[in-house]
């Protein structure tokens, strides 16, 4: 019983991800997936300004920015639920 009870108190080990790969994951993620968005506005805007079609890469652009957000918002998520186990851990909960 009171084995049952200090392993549930003992310091949680590191999952899959380190702590680093989290923090990159969401900043390189979010970075990447707001420059690349910005890119795409600017091209949307000289293909306006020289009446040139280029949709496909806009359109490649836009979902890679997408894809790299859910990426970081994927990295923030995996900080929360870090954080939120160690508190439970501390609590006791």
């Amino acid at each position: 019983m009171f084995e049952a009870a200090m392993k549930k108190n003992e310091a949680a080990t590191p999952g899959k991800f380190y702590d680093f790969m989290k923090y990159a994951m969401a900043a390189g993620g979010i970075s990447f997936g707001v420059l690349l968005m910005l890119t795409g506005l600017i091209l949307w805007a000289v293909s306006g300004f020289e009446n040139k079609n280029h949709d496909s890469w806009e359109l490649i652009l836009f979902v890679s920015a997408f894809v790299f957000l859910g990426i970081g918002a994927h990295g923030l998520d995996l900080m929360h639920n870090a954080k939120r186990e160690e508190t439970k851990r501390r609590l006791n909960i």
